[in-house]
């Protein structure tokens, strides 16, 4: 037999297993745990198993999936298994995973012998399952509270966090356009704080309207051409160009928004279409590959794949809309994705 430093003990045709080393059931120790759990039944035929857990915090997911196959195994051979003296965090843990439906449990090793002996007794055994006691009077207040507190913070912090961004944006233009007058010699006007933002705010406007006349877009050309040369440069600068163009009304050049199914499963993806033909071959070539910009949740960035064109089909979605979808990971929106169109 494996070494787990597992105890057994045997009680009217039936083992009790106590875990007593909490040790036993880190993911290194699972292997050795399994074969000695198995041999209760595959060679020393007990089909008969009292877990006691009851010193137990943790199983780590290969443990849970190992007692649930012991559990078939004793039941292929007439008998059963009972985890006892579960705490109550652990207890949960196989409530939220939806094994209290499959497995048996037990208070403590005595009350799972009764359930062996007597099988008729299990709603009885199960109402005494590590339900916490009632939360005291002054608990619930508290409890409650909180809850109100949260709820206040739902509301205010997107409000604040909002009011904070606009704040700092001000300010920084605010510097950026004293620094300019003090730079060209000139001596900032006293107490008329937005100014500055506003002078910064007004030459933004002004290089919008001169990018219309043609001999100025030759030199925006001309600077952004330089800009894509030089190394390093050339990540920053096109990295926060194109994120302009998405946020800035330039997102229909960015791409458009697709679903893609995953060949061989029945889950999809949201992306963004960026390159029809990234590889240059024939409409109708069996190798053409179309590009996929898939977004992470609650983060910038996220893998671009090339996918056969079969498998996708055109959301009807802006990006802007499925930044933001995928931004938030959908929590909490009031729509749904609409109706794919044909597929591309």
């Amino acid at each position: 037999m494996a070494k787990s430093r597992l105890i057994f003990t045997e009680r009217d045709a039936a083992c009790v297993v106590d875990f007593r080393d909490e040790t036993v059931l880190d993911p290194k120790s699972v292997p050795a745990v399994t074969e000695d759990l198995y041999d209760l039944v595959d060679n020393r035929k007990f089909a008969k198993i009292l877990l006691d857990l009851s010193a137990v915090r943790f199983l780590s997911s290969p443990m849970i999936g190992t007692l649930v196959a012991l559990h078939k195994k004793t039941l292929d051979h007439g008998g059963q298994v009972v985890l006892c003296g579960l705490s109550g965090n652990l207890y949960r843990v196989f409530q939220v995973s939806r094994l209290t439906t499959v497995l048996r449990f037990a208070p403590s090793v005595e009350a799972g012998e009764r359930y062996l002996r007597e099988p008729a007794a299990e709603g009885a055994i199960a109402a005494q399952l590590l339900d916490p006691a009632p939360p005291t009077r002054w608990a619930a207040i508290v409890s409650k509270q909180v809850r109100i507190l949260f709820a206040g913070a739902m509301v205010v912090a997107p409000l604040a966090i909002t009011v904070w961004v606009v704040w700092s944006l001000g300010a920084w233009l605010e510097g950026l356009g004293m620094n300019l007058f003090r730079s060209l010699g000139i001596t900032p006007p006293k107490h008329t704080y937005g100014i500055g933002g506003l002078i910064i705010i007004g030459l933004i406007y002004v290089v919008g309207l001169l990018t219309h006349l043609w001999l100025f877009r030759g030199a925006f050309g001309l600077v952004e051409r330089l800009m894509t040369r030089l190394p390093g440069i050339r990540t920053i600068y096109e990295s926060v160009r194109d994120l302009m163009k998405l946020f800035g009304g330039g997102s229909e050049r960015m791409g458009r928004v697709v679903q893609y199914s995953v060949p061989g499963t029945d889950m999809s993806l949201l992306g963004i279409l960026t390159n029809e033909n990234p590889f240059g071959l024939p409409p109708d070539s069996p190798h053409r590959k179309v590009t996929i910009y898939v977004p992470y949740s609650y983060m910038f960035g996220g893998p671009t794949f090339f996918a056969s064109p079969e498998h996708i089909v055109e959301v009807d979605m802006s990006v802007e809309q499925c930044m933001k979808t995928a931004a938030t990971a959908m929590v909490g929106a009031q729509t749904i994705l609409r109706q794919p169109g044909k597929k591309k």
